[in-house]
């Protein structure tokens, strides 16, 4: 047979048969999955209902995890958010010691032979300001040291 003699066996309306029978496949499969009653009389259709309901179990039981996971980061972002605000909190207070350690010691190294108080560096000041943040505020005004007043 040639390969255009099998178009001489085809209706001229094929398309619009193929697009009935697509449309009444796609509307039968969506009345067995809506209705079990139609499922139970129709060829397979229990088959097909309970399969569409084991599907939306799956896809539920997926989107399930999904937020689960997105969850579990989203308190992580704000875990870390948290330990970020306090960092950026404990630099700043550390700052303002900084500052005024540094203008104190300039004013005071340009008066007279000064002898400088204690410098506290980043890290230190963070484990003083984690432990007792009053103690480290005290710090910024320079007239007092861990150690006590100078």
């Amino acid at each position: 047979m040639l390969s255009e003699d099998w178009l001489k066996y085809i209706p001229q309306q094929w398309v619009g048969i193929l697009a009935l029978v697509m449309f009444f496949a796609t509307l039968i499969t969506h009345l067995i999955e809506k209705y079990p009653l139609i499922a139970k009389v129709l060829p397979l259709g229990t088959w097909w209902h309970d399969r569409v309901k084991r599907k939306r179990r799956e896809y539920i039981a997926e989107d399930n995890e999904v937020i689960a996971n997105l969850s579990n980061q989203v308190e992580l972002l704000v875990k870390d958010m948290r330990e970020m605000r306090d960092d950026l909190r404990c630099l700043r207070a550390w700052s303002v010691y900084d500052a005024r350690w540094h203008h104190h010691a300039e004013v005071s190294s340009a008066e007279c032979d000064y002898e400088l108080p204690r410098h506290y560096d980043y890290f230190e000041f963070e484990r003083i300001w984690r432990n007792d943040s009053l103690a480290a505020a005290r710090l910024s005004f320079l007239e007092e040291t861990l150690e006590g007043p100078t």
